[in-house]
């Protein structure tokens, strides 16, 4: 089934195996586009994760450019998805397009959704060396997500991470520390 290879996907992706992964979880993606779009978002989100691990910078935005986002949700982690790839790929002013295009949509999506754009648009901020900018994304008009961050109301492991990272690049180890600490 669709969901075993998505599963199959996922242990490719934890074994180092990214490029595989990511063929079979793009091929899921085509494959479920029009009949079970929430199946294609997350096999989408995997084949991004897999390449971006792989450097596979092209591979990253063909994925991205063969499938069309469904609701807020999946346009907004859509355009962080573009912004890491633009970060990556040096540019910067790109990344301040989508991160600006983002911050419209966070009312809308689900809180989780909004954790994980929240990451991508620090990520990518932080590659551009843009600390400050990446430190705004957790702040301001990128926290208006539906509801808490996570199921206990506090910021998921990836953000607490990349909020670390963000303060560690501002040159505040005190407020790096904090985040590290409530993510054990």
């Amino acid at each position: 089934t669709r969901a075993d290879r998505l599963a199959w996907a996922k242990v490719l992706f934890a074994h180092g195996q990214f490029r595989e992964a990511a063929e079979l979880a793009r091929t899921l993606a085509l494959e479920s586009a029009t009949s079970d779009t929430d199946a294609s978002h997350k096999a989408v989100v995997l084949a991004v994760t897999a390449l971006l691990a792989a450097g596979a910078l092209a591979g990253v935005r063909q994925v991205l450019d063969s499938v069309s986002p469904h609701g807020p949700d999946e346009e907004a982690l859509h355009l962080a998805f573009v912004a890491r790839t633009a970060s990556l790929a040096g540019d910067y002013e790109r990344v301040e397009q989508v991160a600006a295009s983002v911050r419209t949509l966070l009312s809308q999506v689900r809180p989780a959704t909004a954790a994980e754009t929240r990451v991508q648009l620090a990520t990518a901020h932080l590659a551009c060396g843009r600390p400050n900018a990446a430190g705004a994304v957790f702040r301001g008009g990128f926290e208006k997500a539906k509801g808490p961050t996570a199921p206990s109301g506090s910021p998921t492991r990836a953000e607490s991470l990349v909020r670390a990272a963000t303060a560690l690049a501002q040159g505040d180890l005190k407020a790096a520390r904090a985040p590290v600490r409530r993510s054990r």
